[in-house]
C-alpha cells in the first residue's frame, strides 16, 4: 500500500487518496500522503492519532475513531462496578 501512495502521489500527482480498508496499511499511507498536503479520506474506523492535536487539515475521516467505542464502554461498565468482560471476536 505504502508503494502504490508514493506512485500516486510522486507519479500520478494524485490530489486525495480514499479507499484504504486495512488500518495497518492507513497507518503506513498516511505520513507520506499527508506530508505531500493531499487530501486523505479515511473510510474506516482509524486511530485517534489522527485526531486532536496531530490532526491535519488534509485528513478527513467517514467513520469514527478506533477507541471510542472502547472507551464508552468502559466508562459505562465501570459506573455499572463491573469487574470482567468476556469479548468474542472474528479471527481474520
Amino acid at each position: 500500500g505504502l508503494r502504490e501512495a508514493e506512485k500516486m502521489i510522486k507519479q500520478e500527482n494524485v490530489h486525495i487518496v480514499s479507499g484504504i480498508i486495512w488500518g495497518n496499511v492507513f497507518n503506513a499511507v498516511a505520513r507520506p500522503v499527508l506530508d505531500a498536503k493531499k487530501l486523505l479520506i479515511g473510510g474506516v474506523s482509524g486511530q485517534a492519532a489522527f485526531a486532536g492535536e496531530s490532526c491535519s487539515p488534509y485528513f478527513a475521516s467517514a467513520s469514527h475513531q478506533n477507541d471510542q467505542i472502547a472507551e464508552a464502554t468502559g466508562e459505562v461498565l465501570t459506573r455499572r462496578g463491573v469487574k470482567r468482560v468476556v469479548t468474542l471476536a472474528p479471527n481474520y
